[in-house]
């Protein structure tokens, strides 16, 4: 939360989801538009739909500024080992309450891939679990205010710089569907990420 602008989940609709989404862009006022089920770890299905956003047609709208940036997309509904599943958004997807959109603060725009990397890592999972969800088998509603208190330990200089490297490797792959360098690449990004915490974990013994 320090870190972070917002973190905010997508609109709400009620009752008329008929008349407010579509497989057509009808207009101007029609943005691309997600859904929960359409994130994962590092990916993004879009099933090609489109929300008419016209706030008096929604039940809440929030302000374009939610969507219309770079930001974070988190499945909210979720479970299971890996509660946490997020995916970098610069295509500026419109989206359902079913997503958090986090936006970090404009000192911290450099750490997107970074932040990403520790979200979809093994070490946040484990700490969202034994945390917040007692280690639930069940479908679990992620809220915005635990997510913001997930501890965030930078690498060491220049790490920055190389999380990036390595999040858009896996993004490419990911699209490309190519599982076996995904998930070399996962796990190299686990492991840059366990280091950040281990090296600080150490210095604190020390």
């Amino acid at each position: 939360e320090e870190l972070c602008h917002r973190i905010r989940f997508g609109v709400v609709i009620s009752g008329n989801l008929a008349e407010v989404v579509s497989e057509t862009k009808n207009g101007p006022q029609w943005k691309p538009f997600l859904e929960g089920d359409e994130i994962g770890a590092y990916s993004l299905h879009y099933r090609g739909r489109y929300l008419n956003y016209e706030p008096s047609l929604l039940h809440r709208s929030r302000t374009p500024d939610i969507f219309e940036c770079r930001k974070i997309m988190i499945q909210r509904i979720t479970g299971g080992q890996n509660p946490l599943k997020a995916t970098l958004d610069d295509s500026h997807f419109y989206n359902k309450e079913s997503i958090l959109n986090l936006i970090l603060k404009d000192t911290h725009k450099k750490k997107y891939e970074f932040v990403l990397a520790v979200l979809n890592s093994k070490v946040a999972n484990w700490f969202y679990r034994k945390r917040f969800t007692n280690d639930s088998k069940l479908t679990v509603n992620l809220s915005k205010e635990y997510v913001g208190k997930i501890p965030i330990k930078s690498p060491m200089p220049g790490g920055f710089t190389v999380f990036a490297k390595l999040v858009h490797l896996i993004l490419f792959a990911k699209r490309a569907a190519e599982a076996t360098p995904a998930q070399c690449l996962e796990d190299l990004i686990d492991a840059c990420v366990m280091e950040c915490y281990f090296r600080e974990h150490m210095a604190e013994r020390d």
